[in-house]
């Protein structure tokens, strides 16, 4: 199943995630999806993986028996989820704007989507959508990064 929720001033233009095979390659499994994996679980489904990509984690949550929606604003990216895993329901479409009419128990939004909100409006439309979308009980999860932080090559030290 797929919807268009995509906003008038969506990042269609400036969607740098259109090779996905590439990025599937480039992004493996890591300890960062085992703790999103284990927090689904606690929590339950419905879950919402927002910024989902190809569906590493969706699928992941989804095989260990939870009820899942992958929501990617990238038609490559989910092409190929939609190529690897069927079952699941794949929405294109952006954060900023989305309606999907129901609630989930646990929101995710891993890796590096949430630096895709660049202004405060982004912000603020963002957990507006997350706040219409998740139950009174619910959760939100996500993350950002510290880019300071990132080692690059063999360095073991954080470079910029």
């Amino acid at each position: 199943m797929s919807e268009d929720n995509r906003s008038p001033d969506d990042f269609s233009q400036q969607n740098a995630y259109t090779d996905a095979e590439t990025y599937d390659a480039e992004n493996q499994w890591a300890d960062d999806d085992e703790f999103y994996l284990a927090l689904a679980k606690e929590i339950g489904g419905p879950v919402l993986d927002v910024g989902c990509g190809t569906g590493r984690l969706t699928c992941a949550i989804a095989a260990a028996g939870l009820e899942i929606t992958g929501f990617d604003l990238s038609p490559e990216m989910l092409a190929r989820a939609r190529s690897l895993a069927g079952g699941i329901e794949w929405i294109e479409g952006d954060g900023r704007s989305m309606h999907l009419g129901r609630r989930f128990r646990l929101i995710l939004m891993t890796g590096h989507a949430f630096q895709h909100l660049l202004t405060v409006r982004d912000l603020h439309a963002f957990f507006e959508r997350m706040r219409e979308h998740l139950r009174h009980d619910g959760t939100l999860a996500f993350e950002t990064r510290n880019y300071a932080a990132k080692t690059f090559g063999h360095s073991a030290k954080p470079t910029l």
